[in-house]
């Protein structure tokens, strides 16, 4: 696994957590936005989180950007989802498979 992948990785938070985030999202934005598919996004993050090790990081970073924008919702948690989005938003930036 790559040290970046790594770290996009290690940004992700625990299953019930990124579950809680991905509902959210699904709930608010996703009302608006009919881009993202809860089922199907949940279905991503079991990938993931089951097979780390060769994790697809398109899968990792959408996942990261929907909760990132969902913490937005939370004054509590708005700062982590900033950093969180601003660390999914420099890899898409700067690598070539993006």
């Amino acid at each position: 696994m790559s040290g970046d992948v790594k770290k996009l990785l290690d940004l992700l938070p625990d299953r019930s957590t990124c579950e809680k985030w991905i509902r959210r999202y699904c709930e608010t934005c996703g009302r608006i936005y009919h881009v993202i598919d809860q089922n199907c996004l949940i279905n991503e993050l079991d990938e993931v989180l089951i097979e780390c090790i060769d994790a697809n990081e398109v899968h990792v970073l959408k996942i990261l950007l929907v909760i990132a924008i969902a913490m937005q919702i939370d004054k509590s948690e708005r700062l982590r989802g900033r950093m969180i989005l601003q660390e999914a938003e420099s890899r898409i930036h700067t690598s070539t498979r993006f």
